[in-house]
């Protein structure tokens, strides 16, 4: 645990159950992740502060972080909710 700081875990390749940890209780989930980070969106799970977590499969997983002193609820998130956005053509 870390006070202070939010995190987004991200599947680069590879699919990942992620079991946290937060005041109101335990939660597991799936993240199906991808093939590569060239096969479009994947799921993700964003862990407000105060949160711990374990990480358990195959693959590249990233796992991003912000400081904060607001609490959110954890969240899930499909890869069919991530917008995607085409950038240089």
């Amino acid at each position: 645990t870390t006070s202070h700081v939010e995190r987004i875990v991200v599947p680069l390749d590879g699919s990942f159950t992620v079991t946290h940890r937060h005041p109101s209780g335990e939660e597991e989930m799936r993240l199906h992740g991808r093939a590569s980070v060239f096969a479009g969106p994947t799921d993700v799970l964003y862990l407000p502060t105060g949160t711990t977590a374990e990480i358990r499969g195959r693959g590249r997983v990233a796992v991003t972080e912000a400081p904060t002193t607001e609490r959110r609820p954890w969240r899930y998130m499909a890869a069919s909710d991530i917008p995607i956005e085409l950038r240089g053509r």
